[in-house]
């Protein structure tokens, strides 16, 4: 058998993956079940047939009895269990729920092997492709992608838009790199830093888990696992409540509904102290959105720099700007924006009427502004106008978020207010008379 051979495995509406290096059955199985993409938007799956099996630290794919599939990185096989660390939360599989695991081959090599199979006439997978090695951290293969299926169809509006992302995520990149340039070559006077890795507190994985579960979609089941012990958990701490079965055979019948079911029933009988126990993989869609079309939009580049609320003179309101598609990064500023409250006491996210929050408003031209952003120097207008792109995305995105809006149970102090506070209490002394 040619250990190279390569397979084509699905076929449907968009391009996003690639098998890798090898294929491990954990139940007797050769390859991963045919015909079934790991998700909507793939729509081709190559493998590589190889011997080699897949070591910790390599990223694979698993595949379950139940037909789910999951990309991650391998963190530990046993006897017992599969361990794969999942958007950067650690997932136990056990054994006889695993049909095998794919080994990954590099993103670029992956890449290549994807753009061979596709047709140059075939712009709508081109554009996928491309999105997907934005999303892998190749952005100029995404780049030369993108621009070579405009050159030809220069009105083509996916590969329009995905430019315009592209085009973002590496401005993000330059202004990470002007910045670290500024702090190196600036020696007689300081400009205003950002802070270090240690002064700038982030979420923990199990916070922005916690956060996830609040936001989930319901309707979304493949991203939601819950184990069986919580089930238990639920079914006996709350046996009082109507919602709850209490017979031998309605408990079975519990244990045998989905993810998104059982989570429904915990939202609704307000178990509050089991939502850590449920794992949310990936992003709920909300949050994606505020990943990719706000926070790395436009509020990293233009809000987050140092020179703005990204350094130490950023006032109470301060965000954190490195590793800025970093999860952790996310999740805070997303957490220190949805608490703030301006000097009259409002929040920056109007839930009920989004195009009137103050977070968009301070990004308007003063003039056009019903709450204009504080006169400071150097500040420009984020939003041309209201009709702005990344203004009406930012709506888009509040009208997602869940509502009634949650009371995340988490402690966190922004380092913003807590340098106000620390300055309120240790006011300058007066200088002296002269």
């Amino acid at each position: 058998m040619n250990r190279h051979r390569l397979t084509t495995v699905a076929l449907a509406a968009a391009l996003a993956a690639l098998l890798g290096v090898s294929v491990v059955g954990l139940q007797g199985q050769d390859a991963p079940p045919a015909g079934d993409p790991v998700d909507d938007s793939i729509s081709t799956l190559v493998a590589l047939d190889d011997e080699r099996t897949p070591d910790p630290g390599d990223k694979v794919r698993i595949y379950l009895n139940d037909g789910r599939r999951f990309e991650g990185v391998l963190m530990a096989r046993t006897e017992r269990e599969v361990r794969v660390e999942i958007s950067r939360v650690e997932v136990g599989f056990a054994v006889q729920d695993v049909v095998s695991v794919v080994r990954l081959a590099p993103p670029e090599e992956r890449f290549q092997t994807l753009r061979a199979l596709i047709e140059d006439e075939d712009f709508d997978r081109r554009v996928g492709l491309a999105n997907w090695a934005k999303e892998q951290g190749l952005l100029v293969l995404a780049l030369d992608e993108v621009n070579a299926v405009l050159k030809a169809d220069p009105m083509h509006p996916e590969a329009q838009r995905a430019r315009t992302a592209i085009e973002s995520l590496m401005q993000i990149e330059a202004n990470r790199a002007w910045d670290l340039m500024e702090e190196t070559v600036a020696q007689d006077v300081a400009p205003p830093r950002r802070l270090g890795v240690d002064e700038f507190p982030l979420l923990t994985s199990d916070e922005i888990n916690l956060m996830k579960v609040f936001e989930v979609d319901l309707r979304d089941t493949r991203r939601i696992l819950i184990k069986r012990e919580t089930v238990d958990h639920l079914l006996a701490r709350y046996a009082d409540n109507p919602l709850i079965p209490t017979t031998r055979e309605g408990k079975a019948a519990f244990h045998r509904k989905s993810a998104s079911e059982i989570l429904d029933v915990m939202f609704r009988v307000r178990a509050r102290e089991l939502y850590r126990e449920v794992q949310i993989v990936d992003q709920p869609r909300s949050m994606g959105f505020f990943r990719d079309k706000v926070h790395a939009g436009w509020l990293i580049n233009s809000c987050a720099t140092t020179r703005c609320h990204g350094g130490t003179e950023a006032g109470t309101l301060m965000l954190n700007n490195r590793r800025p598609t970093a999860e952790e990064t996310v999740y805070t500023n997303f957490l220190i924006i949805e608490r703030f409250r301006t000097s009259d006491g409002r929040p920056l996210i109007n839930y009920q009427e989004p195009e009137l929050s103050p977070l968009l408003h301070f990004g308007l031209p003063r003039e056009e502004a019903l709450t204009p952003h504080p006169r400071v120097r150097g500040w420009t207008p984020t939003f041309r106008s209201r009709t702005a792109r990344p203004f009406r995305n930012t709506v888009e995105w509040i009208q997602m978020m869940y509502r009634p809006r949650p009371e995340y149970p988490i402690e966190y102090a922004p380092p913003g207010e807590v340098a106000a506070a620390e300055k309120a209490e240790n006011p300058a002394e007066p200088p002296v008379e002269r």
